[in-house]
Parts: structure tokens; sequence; C-alpha cells
């Protein structure tokens, strides 16, 4: 999908906090922290506007922040982005947060798929 966008339009990449190469800064995170993350990423490439395509917690974050500054964001790409999860859903999301605390994302790179 990558080289099929970078044909027609600039594809900037990025790892959320915590996630992938990017570390995870000390303390509870909030998705407010993952929005601005996005929009420091933006401004570091003087993007004015972006279409943003994100996954699960991506989507959430793309979301957040076009709610935050409409103005920035032409299109948004959500995928597999919750909106509502049932009382199971939360309690499944909970388990992979714990494992991801004390074991790594590595630890549940196979659960999220």
């Amino acid at each position: 999908v990558l080289d099929s966008l970078g044909a027609s339009r600039r594809v900037i990449r990025y790892d959320l906090l915590g996630h992938g190469q990017t570390p995870d800064p000390p303390g509870p995170r909030t998705l407010e922290d993952f929005v601005v993350q996005l929009l420091t990423v933006l401004d570091a490439h003087r993007l004015d506007r972006a279409d943003v395509a994100g996954l699960s917690l991506g989507g959430m974050v793309a979301l957040a922040a076009a709610a935050r500054q409409p103005g920035r964001f032409d299109r948004l790409a959500l995928l597999n982005t919750v909106f509502e999860r049932s009382p199971e859903q939360v309690a499944s999301a909970l388990r992979r947060m714990a494992i991801a605390e004390s074991e790594g994302m590595a630890a549940v790179a196979d659960l999220a798929v």
C-alpha cells in the first residue's frame, strides 16, 4: 500500500509513543499525548494540511487530532479503529496493556493482529 501511495503522495510514517522504535516516556499516557505527537510530526515536516491514515490506536489519534484542529486534515482513513467497546473488549484491551507494560510491545504484537 505504501509503495502505491508513495507514487502520488508524500508518505510520512512514524511510531506512536511506546511503539516500534519510539521510546515510551515514563508515566501514564493519554490520547492527548498521542495527538500532540501527531501534530508535532506534521509541524516538523511543515505540513499545514494532511491526509492521515491510522490503524487501531492510530485511527483514534487521527480522529482526535482532526477534532482538535479540523483545518489541518483533508481526509482520514480510520482502519480497525474502535469507537465504542463492549465490556469484554475493554477487559481484553486492559489485559493486553498489562502484558505490554510488564513484557513490552513485542509480547502483544500477535494478540493485536
